[in-house]
């Protein structure tokens, strides 16, 4: 159940080939006017949007596995600023 007391998809995720087609996606959305939210997880770059009807769409680019941190047997993540002008300049 969610905070709204309604049961169903509240949100999904579209990953992208790379950080570059994120940064093109970043671009088209400004260009249009769309507001979004943003978040740095370390292991992948995420945009945030909702659709008319309040479902949340995820827009993200995973980051090359080889750079991910672990500590012992988990991946450090963490929701953190996301540094959109490098995102563009990708």
């Amino acid at each position: 159940m969610t905070a709204a007391g309604l049961i169903g998809l509240y949100h999904f995720a579209i990953l992208l080939p790379s950080r570059a087609w994120l940064g093109r996606f970043v671009r088209h959305l400004a260009h249009h006017g769309v507001r979004f939210a943003s978040a740095d997880h370390f292991v992948s770059e995420a945009l945030y949007l909702t659709d008319p009807e309040g479902n949340g769409i995820e827009i993200y680019a995973d980051r090359p596995p080889e750079t991910w941190k672990w500590d012992g047997a988990r991946i450090e993540m963490a929701t953190l600023k996301l540094d959109i002008p490098s995102v563009v300049a990708e």
